[in-house]
């Protein structure tokens, strides 16, 4: 397990200023762009954003220590990143270096933790990602390759807020795409382009501004959305010789828990919104979305909701995000089933207990009576960009 330390806080500077700042190792896990839906920080995700005017260089430094327990051994990590845009163009390097402090038997010659830099593909992580965004008012498109940092499909009611490179041992490029036009559009998202697991793919239509330049056909969008885990592990090997109830993890040359069974988790959805209100101090917006979940079981799950922004003018703020949603869960289904931390849960959901195997994400679902409903909340606070806080 890692013990991780870190601030809540960041700035965003220009270049050529001079400021110290603490960072977070799954950066912008708690950001207004991630918490709420699509990761644009507003209810309704625009098809993209208009290119930075000018040709401003801009940047944001970040540094994140962190005191890491990983094995027998403690580690003092130094996470050092740099993000630059230019125009619509925005792209992020970074050098994580992790320090052996305390060495257990057995005993390391190493004092610079090295699995973070044995695989060819790890070196891809000083270039952490490319992003794009182009549009304006009326059509937009926005890509991503390399990191995923809490990327979101849709109302973000099956996949929110997923991140690919939560495990630093093992660098995962991806990609996310998102393309709007006046009358509908499409994301995409893929884990590792080099080897894909979990797909995430939604198209949405405004199909009343086919026939009207109404505001009320602008506002009505009509969703599908698929989202799938093509290998989701259901148990783990055992390497014990001992009784049953023992259980030792088996590990695999890359430093990888060895699954025994894997199957496909497949996940349908439909969704509705209508934009009550969107202006430059309020945003309002109903949702609903009906999701089927496929495993061995079939699991269904409803989410009626809404999105609520306040963004009070003056330049400090704050804006106030929030969402309140209720959700009805049936057994076989659970909300959000591709997250945040779904890279580790995915492996190791519910942890070992008296010498009994851990249960991955997927195992734990399929042994049901999970099926339950009730209301989730969120809210955030965004003052200027200097300082965020957000909690669910």
């Amino acid at each position: 397990m890692r013990l991780l330390l870190a601030a809540l806080i960041s700035l965003l500077i220009p270049l050529n200023a001079v400021a110290s700042v603490t960072g977070l190792s799954l950066e912008g896990l708690m950001s207004p762009e991630n918490m709420l839906s699509g990761r644009y920080g507003t209810p309704t995700p625009p098809p993209g954003s208009s290119p930075t005017s000018g040709g401003d260089l801009t940047g944001q430094f970040s540094v994140g220590l962190l005191f890491e327990d990983i094995g027998e051994d403690r580690f003092l990590t130094l996470d050092i990143r740099n993000q630059l845009e230019v125009g619509p163009l925005k792209f992020g390097l970074q050098v994580p270096i992790s320090l052996r402090v305390w060495d257990e038997d057995p005993q390391d010659v190493d004092t610079v933790r090295t699995e973070a830099w044995d695989e060819i593909s790890d070196f891809a992580q000083i270039v952490r990602f490319l992003e794009l965004n182009l549009g304006d008012e009326t059509w937009g498109f926005r890509g991503r390759l390399g990191a995923l940092d809490g990327e979101s499909i849709g109302h973000g009611t099956i996949l929110a807020g997923y991140f690919n490179s939560i495990d630093r041992d093992h660098y995962q490029g991806g990609i996310a795409l998102r393309a709007g036009f006046g009358f509908g559009g499409a994301e995409l998202m893929v884990d590792n382009l080099l080897a894909p697991e979990i797909i995430g793919s939604r198209l949405f239509l405004r199909p009343a501004a086919w026939f009207s330049d109404a505001d009320w056909a602008q506002n009505l969008v009509f969703g599908m959305s698929f989202v799938t885990d093509t290998n989701a592990p259901l148990s783990l090997k055992n390497g014990s010789t001992k009784p049953s109830t023992d259980f030792e993890p088996v590990i695999d040359p890359q430093g990888n828990l060895v699954a025994t069974d894997k199957q496909s988790v497949d996940i349908v959805g439909f969704d509705l919104e209508y934009t009550v209100m969107k202006n430059a101090l309020v945003d309002i917006v109903p949702y609903v979305d009906l999701n089927v979940m496929r495993h061995t079981e079939n699991g269904v799950g409803f989410h009626a909701g809404s999105f609520f922004n306040l963004k009070i003018p003056g330049g400090v703020g704050p804006t106030v995000m929030t969402r309140l949603e209720y959700r009805y869960a049936g057994e076989n289904y659970a909300p959000r089933y591709i997250d945040s931390l779904y890279e580790a849960h995915r492996l190791m959901f519910v942890p070992a207990n008296a010498g009994s195997a851990p249960q991955t994400k997927l195992n734990w679902l399929k042994a049901g009576g999970h099926g339950n409903h009730g209301w989730l909340g969120e809210l955030f606070f965004d003052f200027a960009g200097w300082v965020k806080l957000g909690g669910s």
